[in-house]
């Protein structure tokens, strides 16, 4: 017969429930879904089947890829449109589709480059035959391939801001011609110091962590030209064709981006993603999104573009529990290796050798490396990369000596069972794009961030422990990466088991001998009587505990949706409505003083909005140029103790001699005019020289007693020794409601002694006691100097080390009295009429305004003391 008859069409099941039984007849999945897979399902029918954007969370290995491609299905026989099934990467689609097969939901594979796909499976997508799985590049790109679909289910939703920005993305590398091209184009909008530093090839050591900003509202006004520059290095080969794609999706739209420069690269992109826009994403009825770990503070909100995005509850049991069990080592707290970090190398070997394959997750190559260089690959390992097994895992799993190294590669390749017992987590997740480490690293609002490396991390450790019986060894190491997992406000939010993990094991590695750690390691893998005796320590620990948000978590999920609004204005050009938005983000954040930092970016965007429409529509009333010149100052306060704006353009941001000042500086300034006022060379000079023998000298009376009058003379309206009370700080400076220093001075400490966890304990504690004693709650950006000549710290002084408590060589209090001497005498040349601004230009020459000397103060946290690796 040479017509093939058309199948007839069945009744669709009612909802997705009823589809799972039907397709259980025949499929080679489990019979029913699991109890929490059942209730999610039904939640989705019952309570949110209409809804345009709902995300649901489970813990990896806990079925997702059957919820969502259930959903999917029935969502595609119901309402006959295509739908697609979104990963992050090949591999990932690769396994979805192979899951969503055995469960008998109809699929085709859509991956790699479009032109190659297969035109008959890309068929039964766009007529709704067979549900597409595929990647994020082929949704969020400037010709995408899977447009026209009614729904999408994008799974790993948690790992989705990289792969949506970089379609908003360009990424222009220094050994690239262009970069020194576009350097020169952006240089008005940077501060000219840093310019010439970025330029010269030879001042990596300086400038390599660095990443500036450069001035929106410079950005602005040479827009065409920076467009003309981009276009002519694609044009001269100085720039790969490739970044057309990229140029066509922010053509027009440059204005609307921001650009960031480090000595290694320069990205422009938008601050969140105009999906909005993207009709391949914002056109479809629906968005599911799915996700280990979703979070409460709007982190998905911004990755995805999106006002609002509906939670669906935690299936009841899987809110506390994940799955799998994790043995957790801390190598560098150990008794011996936190004396000796040489010996780290040879026992990561040798652990790896213990478990047979090993798997390495960083955030980046060069930490990878640097892992490496320890002498942590034992001989005979061969060390694989995600790409060498991208199509073919076996590569690692049937190696028996083989390390799978996974640079920024938290998500995308599950090792179960034994084929992977034994997961090295090394350095914090914090290293993505040029945007991320602006806004961790020089911005310091890693609040907004938290999120996302929380994600980061459970994906990474999770890696091996994909069903309820599987177990793996997962071991810690870097400074910066442990003192965030333990870091209170980060634990309390990881699911209650994780936690108990990760306490149970601090407490089997700090301070613990290394033959000690060796030998429960062998326990765990051994699986016997001994460790499940202790699991159940691990469960009552789980059962007892109660998962809390990080503290600013209300405040930044409330600024969210008008920070989406705001961006979306900007990318229309619509600078009235952004600031309008911009006013609601700023309202949003001052709820919390932990969202500080980010709201002092926000102050600057509005700012910089506010200069452009002074310069676009003219500001006879000067009324625009106030309005900036206050918000610039208010972005001076809630970015207090970072130095990022300061590295902005100094003529494209500077504002009348007035303004150049942050309040504080004035404050203070104005408390030093009434100190010149009575100056007195018999008492003020007699004060400051006997200030400086204190500060210089060991003995701590002494020291203590400059560092009151060194409080003084910085321009403070209380400076106060501790009255020898118990617990009080050894000086505290007060400048009204602006700003409170404690120190803690350890002057008599010698420099090859370790600082003691009893003693930074105490520290942590210095605001909470004067805030107390004042009955007043102490202001943003306050902190507490722990002065002292050690280098060193234990292991267990990390752990209490408050996030405002910072390490300060005991030689700073006195540098810092020598340059306010020089500054006041200069002042005082000006005779007794002396005016706070002649004041402010004194202080600001020798770099002892406030704003400068709290910037010095803050650079180094103590719980970072002594070991985090430079690179």
């Amino acid at each position: 017969m040479a017509f093939e008859r058309k199948a007839r069409r069945g009744a669709v099941p009612e909802d997705p429930e009823a589809l799972y039984r039907h397709l259980a007849r025949t499929n080679s999945g489990p019979d029913s879904p699991w109890g929490h897979q059942t209730d999610l399902l039904r939640d989705w029918y019952r309570d949110f089947r209409q809804a345009p954007d709902v995300a649901l969370e489970l813990p990896t290995g806990a079925g997702k890829t059957l919820v969502g491609g259930v959903i999917g299905e029935w969502i595609r026989l119901s309402e006959r449109e295509p739908v697609a099934y979104i990963c992050p990467t090949r591999q990932l689609a690769a396994q979805a589709a192979e899951r969503l097969k055995s469960y008998g939901v109809e699929c085709v594979l859509l991956i790699g480059p479009s032109k190659s796909w297969d035109q008959a499976a890309r068929a039964k997508f766009t007529s709704a035959a067979a549900m597409a799985v595929s990647t994020y590049s082929h949704v969020f790109n400037s010709n995408p391939a899977l447009a026209g679909a009614g729904s999408l289910i994008l799974d790993d939703a948690h790992a989705g801001e990289q792969p949506v920005a970089a379609a908003w993305s360009i990424d222009v590398k220094r050994e690239e011609r262009a970069y020194q091209t576009l350097l020169a184009t952006l240089a008005d909008g940077l501060d000219p110091t840093v310019v010439i530093g970025l330029r010269n090839d030879e001042s990596f050591r300086e400038y390599h962590r660095a990443v500036h900003l450069v001035s929106p509202s410079v950005v602005a006004a040479k827009v065409s030209v920076i467009e003309q520059t981009l276009d002519a290095a694609v044009r001269d080969g100085t720039l790969p064709r490739t970044i057309n794609f990229s140029l066509s999706m922010l053509a027009g739209r440059l204005g609307s981006c921001l650009f960031y420069v480090s000595h290694s690269r320069i990205l422009i992109r938008p601050l969140i993603t105009p999906t909005a826009f993207h009709p391949a994403f914002d056109n479809p009825r629906r968005r599911v999104y799915m996700s280990a770990t979703l979070g409460a503070g709007g982190e998905l909100e911004r990755a995805f573009g999106r006002t609002s995005i509906a939670r669906m509850a935690v299936p009841r049991g899987w809110d506390k529990q994940g799955t799998g069990r994790r043995f957790f080592v801390f190598p560098e707290w150990t008794s011996e290796i936190a004396k000796d970090g040489a010996l780290l190398g040879p026992w990561l070997a040798s652990t790896i050798t213990k478990h047979g394959r090993a798997a390495l997750v960083t955030p980046a190559g060069y930490i990878s490396d640097a892992v490496a260089a320890l002498g942590a690959l034992p001989k005979e390992y061969q060390r694989l990369d995600g790409h060498d097994v991208e199509d073919d895992i076996s590569l690692f799993t049937q190696n028996p000596k083989a390390l799978l190294d996974l640079a920024n590669r938290y998500d995308g390749i599950d090792l179960p069972d034994d084929s992977c017992r034994l997961i090295v987590l090394a350095g914090l997740p914090a290293q993505g794009d040029l945007q991320e480490r602006f806004l961790y690293e020089s911005l310091g609002a890693g609040a907004v961030l938290q999120e996302r490396l929380r994600a980061r991390i459970v994906q990474g450790v999770g890696r091996a422990t994909r069903n309820a019986k599987d177990y793996a060894t997962v071991v810690v190491i870097r400074d910066d990466l442990t003192n965030f997992i333990i870091a209170g406000d980060v634990l309390t939010a990881l699911r209650e088991e994780l936690q108990a993990e990760i306490d149970f094991g601090r407490e089997q590695s700090l301070e613990k001998p290394v033959a000690q750690v060796n030998d429960n390691i062998d326990l765990f893998l051994r699986q016997g009587k001994d460790w499940f005796d202790v699991e159940g320590d691990i469960v009552e620990e789980r059962d007892a505990r109660t998962r809390v948000d990080p503290p600013a978590t209300a405040a930044l999920a409330a600024a969210a949706a008008a920070e989406v609004r705001a961006t979306r204005a900007w990318w229309e050009g619509d600078l009235d409505s952004a600031l309008m938005e911009a006013r609601i983000v700023l309202d949003e954040l001052s709820a919390h003083p932990k969202a500080s930092r980010y709201s002092a970016l926000w102050h600057y965007l509005a700012a910089s909005w506010t200069k452009t429409l002074a310069r676009e529509n003219g500001d006879p009333t000067g009324d625009l140029g106030r309005a900036a010149a206050s918000m610039i100052a208010d972005a001076r306060v809630a970015g207090r103790g970072t130095s990022w704006l300061t590295h902005l353009a100094k003529h494209a941001d500077a504002l009348a001699k007035a303004d150049e000042y942050d309040d504080l500086d004035r404050h203070a300034a104005k408390n030093l005019v009434a100190l010149l006022a009575t100056w007195s060379i018999k008492k003020n000079q007699t004060e400051l020289d006997a200030a400086k023998a204190g500060l210089s000298q060991t003995p701590f009376v002494a020291y203590e007693a400059g560092l009151k009058t060194l409080g003084r003379y910085a321009g403070a309206d209380e400076s106060y020794d501790s009255a020898k009370a118990h617990a009080a700080p050894d000086s505290t400076w007060i400048f009204q409601d602006q700003l409170w220093v404690c120190w803690e001075a350890k002057s008599e400490a010698s420099p090859t002694s370790n600082i003691q966890a009893s003693k930074v304990r105490e520290a942590s504690g210095h605001l909470n006691f004067v805030a107390g004693k004042r009955n007043e709650t102490a202001p943003v950006s306050s902190f507490t100097c722990y002065a002292t000549p050690q280098t060193s710290i234990d292991p267990s002084a990390k752990l209490v080390a408050d996030d405002n408590l910072f390490y300060v060589q005991s030689d700073a209090a006195y540098d810092l009295l020598v340059r306010l001497e020089r500054a006041l005498q200069k002042a005082r040349r000006l005779g007794p009429d002396l005016q706070e601004a002649a004041i402010l230009d004194s202080l600001k020459e020798q770099g002892c305004l406030p704003s400068q000397w709290v910037t010095t103060l803050t650079m180094q946290p103590l719980q970072f003391v002594g070991g985090v690796p430079t690179t």
